[in-house]
């Protein structure tokens, strides 16, 4: 008796989740993709709101590359050098990747969104250009057990937004 209202039990709790898995939708059912538009009361993204000031060399740092062969990000370090009055929330910066002997291997443009108040240094991280993980940066750990190749990689800041503290 126990057995029988076991197994009732089960198909009570499985029979629905069959007919739910059944229910397939056609594509051509496919609810259209609606543009959105902002209400005017909306908050403004970041970039409208910044202020366009002229960056000269030196005045946001990077430094401090970093990709092991088996990871899938690629981390790096940014420095706000800009004066007392004004934050950093977007980076735009090109990846230049070659190997040990000065030969192209890939190039990248990244934006991140980032805060970096004034005179601070925030740690970034952007996805790797390694899918197959089996490059590593040179002064990265070298993998022990599998074979990698090294490379060496230059930055370059692009551009940046940044807004005024408050």
């Amino acid at each position: 008796m126990k057995r029988i209202a076991a197994v009732c039990l089960i198909a009570a709790i499985c029979l629905p989740a069959l007919h739910a898995r059944r229910q397939r939708t056609s594509p051509s059912r496919r609810l259209r993709e609606v543009p959105v538009v902002a209400a005017p009361d909306s908050i403004a993204p970041p970039s409208a709101l910044a202020d366009t000031i002229e960056l000269r060399r030196g005045d946001i740092r990077l430094s401090g590359f970093d990709k092991e062969a088996s990871s899938s990000r690629e981390s790096f370090f940014a420095t706000n050098c800009l004066p007392d009055s004004v934050s950093v929330i977007e980076l735009t910066v090109r990846f230049d990747y070659t190997d040990m002997r000065g030969r192209q291997l890939h190039s990248a443009v990244h934006t991140v969104r980032c805060h970096i108040p004034p005179g601070q240094t925030r740690r970034l991280e952007v996805r790797t250009w390694d899918s197959q993980r089996v490059f590593y940066y040179y002064r990265s750990n070298a993998p022990k057990r599998r074979k990698a190749t090294a490379f060496n990689v230059k930055s370059e800041l692009i551009g940046a937004v940044v807004v005024p503290v408050s």
